[in-house]
């Protein structure tokens, strides 16, 4: 049982659930090498960690053009799963052309995950990450601050 062997799009959004690492960890392993397309919203979940998410971000498949992450609420996130993403990045997502990265409410994210993401932004045409309620500080020349700490990147 997975998903289709020649799906190329996955919307899926979850509210108000506790998914867990576990599963996170099976959605993985049968993520299909055809996708282009991934959207991911996970609202008001905190019962999953870096260790389900890291795993699932490393099992985006290199034919990814479009990817769309929103962990709003999960407090339980910190930079290990920054620097997965920042990893797959540079490693697998070089055809990613839009991405964006949603990880309100956690305060175990830092400058120093920020910073490894941002180092390993390709050339894409669209981006957009927020981090609320975090302990971030802005990066000068590639961040700026909005409101109480609502952190957007401003491109080059």
């Amino acid at each position: 049982a997975g998903l289709p062997k020649g799906l190329t799009s996955l919307d899926l959004s979850i509210h108000n659930d506790e998914l867990g690492d576990e599963a996170l960890k099976l959605l993985a392993e049968v993520m299909p090498p055809t996708m282009s397309r991934v959207v991911l919203h996970f609202k008001d979940n905190d019962s999953f960690s870096d260790t389900g998410l890291c795993a699932l971000i490393s099992s985006l498949p290199s034919s990814l053009t479009e990817l769309s992450l929103n962990f709003d609420a999960n407090g339980q996130l910190s930079d290990a799963t920054l620097t997965t993403l920042a990893i797959w990045l540079r490693d697998t997502g070089k055809a990613l052309q839009k991405l964006q990265f949603i990880g309100n409410s956690s305060p175990k994210i830092t400058e120093n995950g920020l910073h490894d993401l941002c180092s390993a932004l390709p050339k894409m045409k669209q981006l957009r990450l927020e981090f609320q309620s975090s302990d971030a500080a802005d990066l000068p020349g590639q961040f700026i601050t909005k409101q109480e700490e609502f952190v957007v990147f401003v491109p080059h």
